[in-house]
């Protein structure tokens, strides 16, 4: 069985390689996945720590005074897609919510139902409702804000975890990047 590694994020391709050569079928891909997982998590960490910027799209606040005022009162000091943290915690911590394997296959991700709607961004025009705190909000489209993503450095990273393993049958030299 050959190894596809694919990552796709909400439809759009990341990264993407065929290993035909190498065959899985008596091997145990558990360690690839689990150093894949850990250095997804130590990027998504990155990725908010610099409010976007690691994967070159920094986030953009929503552009509403009403939205500002009530996320100060009820989140004072919380910065861009960390309000509750829900979103944060979802893509930081392990294990994650979302993390299914197979031999050939690893799935990984949040479970936060509103990530995908700040992954894509919903156009200026579209009446959007929500609570912040306990008060509704209602504001005309969303910046899209990149959660995830991958730079060259997460793929290079990636490539090298994945030729580590299919060669030597291992995955770290001593960094989880």
């Amino acid at each position: 069985m050959a190894l596809r590694v694919h990552f796709d994020v909400h439809g759009e391709r990341q990264f993407d390689a065929l290993l035909d050569r190498f065959d899985l079928d008596k091997r145990n891909t558990d360690p690839l996945w689990d150093s894949i997982s850990r250095s997804f998590i130590h990027y998504m960490s990155r990725q908010f720590s610099s409010q976007g910027a690691e994967f070159g799209d920094p986030w953009v606040p929503i552009q509403s005074a009403r939205y500002a005022a009530l996320k100060a009162e009820a989140y004072p000091g919380q910065p861009t897609l960390q309000a509750s943290g829900r979103l944060k915690a979802s893509l930081t911590r392990t294990p994650l919510p979302i993390e299914r394997r197979t031999r050939s296959t690893f799935e990984l991700g949040s479970n936060v139902p509103y990530g995908p709607i700040h992954q894509r961004g919903v156009p200026q025009g579209t009446r959007m409702h929500f609570k912040v705190g306990n008060q509704d909000v209602f504001i005309n489209g969303l910046p899209r804000r990149r959660v995830i993503g991958m730079n060259a450095s997460m793929r290079l990273s990636w490539r090298k975890k994945i030729q580590r393993f299919l060669v030597r049958d291992e995955v770290s030299s001593g960094e989880e990047r």
